[in-house]
C-alpha cells in the first residue's frame, strides 16, 4: 500500500465517476460497427463536509490482477459528496493521462487542485487508457502493439501522423466532456447546477496527455490555457503552436548530439530525430507567444514517471520508477508549479512564484517568455 499525499487548499474534495457517449462521433479504433464515442471520466471537485466513504483509488473493476490492491487503497476524495455551497462557479480543470494509463493517474494533483476551488475531471480515452470498464461491464484494454513510439515498426513521418491523429481524436473527446459538463451546468437537476464556470477552463496532462491538452486548448476557445507535463507535442498544435497561456515542464531539455542522429541503431536514431522535431516546436511556440518553461536540474534528476502518482507505488525506486529523488518533493513542486500556473491564468491571482526573478525552488530552472522575446531565466 502506498499513501497520497494529503489535499493542502480549504476545501474537502469530493469525487464521482460517470458515463458518457459522444453520439455525434464514431469509434475509429476496432470496435463493432455503428458504435459511438463511449467514454469514462472522474470527476473531483470542491466539497461540502461529507461522512460519505472515502473513494478508493480505483474501483475493483479498473483493475488488473497486479492492481487489484489499490482498490483497498483510500483516497482523500468523499464518493459523491455534495458539491460545496460557497466559492461556486468553480474553473473546471480537464486532465488527460499518460499513454497506456488512467484517469486516476495524477490523483496527488487532482485532489489538490480540487481541494483549492478547481473541477478537474479525469478522461480515460478508450483503446489508448486501460482497463476503460463500461457501466454494463464491457472492458476495454489499450490496443495490442499500440506502442509509442514504435520506430522498431515505422518511419519518423509514420510515426508523427500516427500519433497527430491520435492526438486531435483525443482532444475532440475533452471538448465533448467539457460540452457534456456545460449542459451539466445549465441543467436545474444536476447537482452542478450553476457551479461551473466552463468558459474559464484550462487542461493538463502526463506524457501523452500533455500534448494533447495542448491540442485540445489550441481548438476550443474555453479552454484558457494549457499545461504539459514531459510530453512530447502533438496535433495541430505542434506546427501552429500555442497562442495561449502554456506551462512546459521537463526532466530535462536538450537536442540530441550528432552522435545519436547519425546512430546505427534505427530506434535510437528515429528517437533522436523526434527529439530534435520536439524541441524545435517548443522553442518556436515558446519564442512565439511566450509561455513557461520549467525543467529539473540535473542535481535533482527526475524520472519521466515522478510527474504521477506511479512514484509512490513502492520505496523499491526502481519498481515505481521513479528514478533517484525524493518522489513526494518532486510531487511538491510539481503541484506548486500546477496550482500557482492556473490560478494565473484562469483566477486572475497573480502568483509569486511565476513573477520574473523569483526562485522558489532549488530543483528547477523558470524560463518565462514573453512574444517575440528572449526568456526570463529563473
Amino acid at each position: 500500500m502506498f499513501r497520497l499525499p494529503a489535499p493542502t487548499g480549504p476545501y474537502p474534495v469530493g469525487t464521482s465517476i460517470l458515463y458518457l457517449v459522444d453520439a455525434s462521433r464514431p469509434e475509429i479504433h476496432p470496435n463493432p460497427p455503428g458504435s459511438k464515442r463511449e467514454l469514462m471520466v472522474q470527476v473531483w471537485y470542491p466539497a461540502e463536509p461529507s461522512t460519505a466513504p472515502l473513494a478508493p483509488y480505483r474501483r475493483w473493476v479498473d483493475t488488473t490482477k497486479v492492481s487489484s490492491y489499490m482498490a483497498l487503497l483510500k483516497t482523500h476524495s468523499r464518493q459523491d459528496a455534495p458539491v460545496s455551497r460557497s466559492g461556486a462557479p468553480f474553473p473546471v480543470l480537464l486532465f488527460n493521462p499518460a499513454w497506456d494509463n488512467q484517469r486516476t493517474q495524477n490523483t496527488y494533483q487532482t485532489e489538490d487542485l480540487a481541494s483549492h476551488g478547481f473541477v478537474v475531471i479525469g478522461i480515460d480515452h478508450t483503446y489508448n487508457s486501460q482497463p476503460v470498464v463500461f457501466p454494463d461491464g464491457r472492458r476495454v484494454l489499450a490496443l495490442a502493439g499500440a506502442d509509442m513510439p514504435d520506430f522498431a515498426h515505422l518511419t519518423l513521418a509514420q510515426e508523427l501522423s500516427k500519433d497527430d491523429a491520435e492526438a486531435n481524436y483525443e482532444a475532440a473527446d475533452d471538448i465533448f466532456v467539457l460540452n457534456a459538463f456545460a449542459q451539466m451546468n445549465q441543467d436545474p437537476r444536476s447537482v452542478l447546477y450553476g457551479k461551473l464556470d466552463v468558459d474559464r477552463s484550462g487542461a493538463f496532462g502526463h506524457s501523452f496527455g500533455g500534448g494533447v491538452s495542448m491540442e485540445a486548448c489550441r481548438e476550443d476557445p474555453r479552454i484558457r490555457a494549457a499545461m504539459n507535463m514531459d510530453g512530447w507535442i502533438f496535433g495541430d498544435v505542434a506546427r501552429d503552436g500555442l497562442d495561449k497561456p502554456v506551462m512546459l515542464m521537463y526532466t530535462g531539455i536538450a537536442l540530441p548530439s550528432q552522435a545519436e542522429l547519425n546512430s546505427s541503431n534505427v530506434v535510437e536514431r528515429r528517437v533522436a530525430e523526434l527529439n530534435t522535431y520536439d524541441i524545435h516546436n517548443i522553442y518556436a511556440t515558446l519564442n512565439r507567444f511566450g509561455g513557461f518553461l520549467v525543467v529539473f536540474r540535473k542535481s535533482f534528476p527526475l524520472s519521466h514517471m515522478n510527474f504521477s502518482d506511479r512514484a509512490l507505488y513502492s520505496p523499491i525506486r526502481r519498481l515505481a520508477e521513479s528514478g533517484p529523488v525524493d518522489p513526494r518533493r518532486a510531487h511538491q513542486i510539481i503541484e506548486a508549479y500546477t496550482l500557482a500556473f492556473f490560478s494565473q491564468a484562469l483566477k486572475r491571482d497573480a502568483q509569486p512564484i511565476l513573477a520574473p526573478g523569483a526562485k522558489p525552488f532549488a530543483e528547477t530552472s523558470l524560463e518565462v517568455w514573453k512574444s517575440g522575446d528572449r526568456p526570463s531565466k529563473q
